[in-house]
């Protein structure tokens, strides 16, 4: 019954009614991650090595009043951090070290369609960031110590897009594509 009464109701901006609602909605998402500490403590002072990786799988169709929407999406994650960091009994304290993050972003197909515009959307992005550091503090005394550090960050950026778009009513049929 409430599909043939969504179905009768006039839309004033398409002018045509609306289409039925199908009854096929889903969620179907993945995430999971894993990550480690590792600590070597020698009398020359401790080093620490993070791995760490973490992965996500989206698939969704959504059937709402007027909207169908489709995502598919994956996503992965790489990061690793090593350090050393000198005894915490001298005078003089260092701590050196280093981290890199890398991230995959892969979204063949993002589909909106609200029965009288059309949306289709692929991405591909990527971003790879490296950073060393280092510290360096000095005790003074028991209670004052003096501290400076430093830390270089690059940072690299890919985006690839791609959008198919049917502008005006759903008589339309002309489409465009764009790359950002």
């Amino acid at each position: 019954v409430g599909q043939a009464f969504y179905g009768a109701i006039a839309h004033t901006l398409g002018g045509r009614p609306f289409d039925a609602i199908p009854s096929i909605q889903y969620q179907k998402n993945e995430f999971w991650g894993i990550s480690a500490t590792t600590t070597w403590q020698t009398d020359a002072g401790t080093l620490t090595f993070i791995p760490a990786y973490r992965h996500s799988k989206l698939e969704n169709l959504n059937t709402n009043d007027g909207f169908y929407i489709f995502q598919r999406e994956r996503d992965k994650q790489s990061s690793v951090e090593l350090r050393y960091a000198s005894p915490d009994s001298k005078p003089l304290q260092l701590l050196l070290g280093g981290y890199y993050y890398d991230e995959k972003t892969k979204d063949p197909q993002f589909l909106v369609n609200n029965q009288f515009n059309l949306f289709d959307q692929t991405v591909d992005s990527r971003i790879k960031s490296a950073a060393p550091f280092g510290r360096l503090a000095f005790a003074v005394s028991d209670t004052f110590r003096v501290t400076g550090g430093l830390r270089y960050t690059r940072d690299r950026k890919r985006y690839d897009r791609t959008l198919l778009a049917q502008p005006g009513t759903w008589r339309d049929s002309r489409a465009r594509r764009f790359r950002a």
